[in-house]
């Protein structure tokens, strides 16, 4: 028998009507996903350095000195929070695992403090089963793990992927995830932590296909394809992104963009943009490294259809985000 437990912050005034979480996730394995990437679970990540470290320590050029530990080993692969951007460890010195020395990619002077030791993502497993996984073997270009950022449910925590928006961490996939064929939803759940223009995801090619990001305006996400805007609560609030892409032909494109269950839709003469076969990007826009995501991932779906007019489809996406990270 299984056993739904609510939050606390749930009255018995707004008792929701509740479904398993396992339901929803057979219900969207029913859809077909092209590719799927959740970050939240390390049973469908490859993770470096374990679950991280905290310490007491200092930087004096690449040599990381640790003087205490307060939990966690520290390993090679590990992202050093405190010190500048894309700052990871690359050697043990005379530490192995515990106090001593490392030795770091960046250097730098770090007074001595805390740091917080971050296990990095190698790979984010395809749980479609299509083998579309992302990848970077790159340890620089690596996202940190958020252990259990947004909480625990059913006693599993839930991750995220953290990219700083200035070292170039992003994850690129091993196979075309895009086929050339003409219609596609994408599904995100993210969180923003700056306004400027960035994006959380990519299609690896010089088309502006199947993309959104995080506009200028402080309250403006965007569709790149036609440039359909959505007004929404700021940026550095968790957000669900479901965006449906329509090519009918003759280089135009028909977009829907909803945030938060907010909606608009355009369609717009692409010419020479249409889809192609490409690879997917995440936390980075193509392989220039332009316009890094500055913020938290904690899922993306990729589907081969338009489901815009699928109202069963486009309610159980969102009924997922809401139960999974409410």
């Amino acid at each position: 028998m299984k056993v739904l437990t609510l939050d606390s912050s749930v009255s018995d005034v707004t008792l929701p009507t509740l479904t398993l979480l396992e339901d929803l996730e057979t219900q969207i394995v029913a859809l077909s996903p092209r590719a799927w990437w959740d970050a939240t679970n390390s049973a469908y990540r490859t993770d470096v350095g374990a679950g991280g470290a905290v310490v007491t320590g200092s930087i004096s050029g690449t040599t990381l000195t640790v003087s205490a530990v307060a939990a966690g080993t520290i390993a090679v692969g590990q992202s050093v929070g405190g010190a500048s951007a894309g700052t990871y460890i690359t050697a043990l010195g005379t530490g192995t695992g515990g106090t001593g020395t490392y030795t770091v990619n960046n250097s730098q002077t770090v007074a001595s403090g805390t740091l917080n030791l971050y296990a990095t993502c190698s790979q984010l497993t395809d749980r479609s089963g299509n083998g579309f996984h992302l990848v970077q073997a790159t340890l620089a270009n690596r996202p940190a793990i958020s252990a259990n950022y947004f909480g625990s449910i059913g006693g599993t925590n839930r991750d995220a992927l953290s990219f700083d928006g200035s070292a170039d961490r992003f994850m690129t996939t091993a196979g075309n995830v895009y086929d050339g064929t003409y219609l596609w939803t994408e599904f995100y759940v993210l969180k923003g932590f700056g306004a400027a223009t960035a994006v959380p995801g990519y299609v690896n090619s010089g088309s502006s296909s199947y993309t959104f990001n995080q506009g200028n305006s402080a309250n403006i996400w965007q569709a790149f394809v036609g440039s359909v805007n959505v007004n929404t609560a700021a940026q550095n609030t968790l957000a669900t992104l479901i965006g449906t892409f329509n090519y009918p032909g003759s280089g135009n494109v028909t977009a829907t963009f909803e945030v938060n269950g907010i909606s608009s839709s355009g369609s717009f003469a692409l010419g020479s943009n249409a889809p192609g076969t490409n690879t997917a990007l995440l936390g980075s826009y193509q392989t220039s490294h332009g316009l890094k995501w500055n913020g938290v991932i904690a899922e993306r779906i990729v589907f081969k259809a338009d489901l815009s007019g699928n109202s069963s489809a486009m309610a159980l996406l969102r009924a997922y985000a809401a139960q999974k990270y409410r």
